[in-house]
Parts: C-alpha cells; structure tokens; sequence
C-alpha cells in the first residue's frame, strides 16, 4: 500500500520495501522540477556505461548529461523520479509537446536498484499523467537486448514492432471519459 504525503519537496508517495535493497530506507516517488535538475543530471551520470548505452542508446558523456539535463525545458516534459533516502535513484520521463497527440517514455535506474519495481511503479505513473494530459500514444524506443524496457512496454499492453537493433513499442491510451 502507498501512502500519500507532503513536505518541503512537494506532494509524494511512500513506496512499499518489499526488496532486501530497499528494507529499511525511506523510498519516495515524486514529480521533479526544474529545482531538481542537479539531481537528475547526478542520477544519469552514476548509471553504468552499459545502462547509458541502453538509456541513450549511444555513448554519451557526463557533459553531454549535463547538456541534455539543463536543456530539458522542465516546463514542458513531465518527469517523475524514485528517492532512496533522499538520493534519486530512477526516473522516468514522459517527453512530448504539451497537447501534442504522442509523448515518448525514457526510463533510467541505477544498477544496484534494477529488477525491484521501480522501472513499473515509474512507467504506471508515466502512463497515468500521459493520459490525464490528453496523450494519445506512448512510445518507447529501446535496444532490442533491454529486457526491462521490453517487459515494461509489455506491461502496458504496447505492441511492438523491431527495426535495425531498436525495438519501437506503441501504448495507444484509451480515450478520455
């Protein structure tokens, strides 16, 4: 069960422990702003280079992370992160242009916080801001080797089409009532 809260850092909610990584620590999933930049540009650069690969699907450098972290314009992209005793440790974001019918899903989680949930609980977050701001589609371009991310776009009912190494998956939403 997750429990809604509040603090100095904005509205957010108590994930469960229900891994042997996590027991213990305080996991929070929130919205990120742009005060959170130096946090997500951090997180990015902690990935392993094979996790960066799989994020980017290139090799990137800390500072072309930092480019891509303070170019987001954090008031159009709607990013949600997962915090281990304060320290963020996966985000998802749900990149598109306000009112525009598709947005794109990237995922990124640190090595030591892979395969425990917190890839789904970003993606089911993603999915309900997608549709509660009138998105159409979801995308997710991933490697076809990223088994996470395949399980992840299975997860949500994608379909899923391969092309030259990249796996292109389509959430159609359902129609708003």
């Amino acid at each position: 069960m997750m429990d809604q809260k509040h603090d100095s850092e904005g509205d957010y909610l108590v994930l469960p422990s229900d891994s042997e990584v996590t027991a213990g620590h305080d996991l929070r999933l929130r919205g990120l702003t742009a005060k959170d930049q130096p946090q997500h540009a951090a997180h990015l650069k902690r990935l392993s280079s094979e996790d960066r690969y799989s994020r980017f699907q290139g090799v990137v450098s800390d500072e072309a992370i930092d480019a891509y972290s303070c170019g987001l314009d954090w008031n159009r992209v709607l990013i949600f992160g997962v915090f281990v005793d304060g320290t963020l440790r996966a985000i998802g974001e749900l990149l598109g242009d306000p009112g525009g019918a598709d947005a794109e899903i990237a995922v990124s989680v640190e090595t030591d916080y892979q395969h425990i949930g917190f890839g789904k609980q970003l993606v089911l977050a993603m999915v309900l801001a997608a549709r509660a701001t009138g998105v159409e589609r979801i995308v997710i371009s991933f490697l076809h080797d990223n088994d996470g991310m395949r399980g992840l776009a299975k997860d949500i009912g994608a379909e899923m089409q391969s092309m030259s190494g990249v796996t292109l998956s389509v959430k159609t939403m359902p129609k708003r009532t």
